[in-house]
């Protein structure tokens, strides 16, 4: 009965002590994204400068988060890129509150 009491105990401490080490795994800093960009109705190819912008609110939100990449394939109108790349999207950014992206493409929203 004293075996099974302590093995209980080491089971409960087990739990309680390694537990928050499988919640505090860090929050990944970068996001694949895939996106269709069109000109006129017409799918975009070759080589094109995006910009990814973050915003707090649909029109006139704060600014959070930008990233530039100034040569990104584009393949029929279809372009990857890992958001965070360069600019790391951090736990303060990804919050959990409603984010509003903008995204630039040759200098045109």
């Amino acid at each position: 009965m004293r075996k099974l009491a302590l093995a209980h105990q080491c089971s409960l401490f087990a739990v309680l002590v390694l537990s928050p080490v499988a919640f505090a795994q860090a929050v990944p800093t970068q996001l694949a994204f895939t996106a269709r960009v069109e000109n006129g109705g017409v799918p975009l190819t070759g080589t094109h400068a995006l910009i990814f912008t973050l915003f707090s609110a649909p029109t006139s939100g704060t600014n959070l988060w930008s990233e530039t990449h100034g040569t990104l394939s584009v393949a029929n109108g279809l372009v990857y890129v890992d958001l965070g790349a360069q600019a790391p999207l951090t736990p303060s950014i990804l919050t959990g509150s409603p984010l509003y992206m903008e995204v630039t493409v040759d200098g045109q929203v």
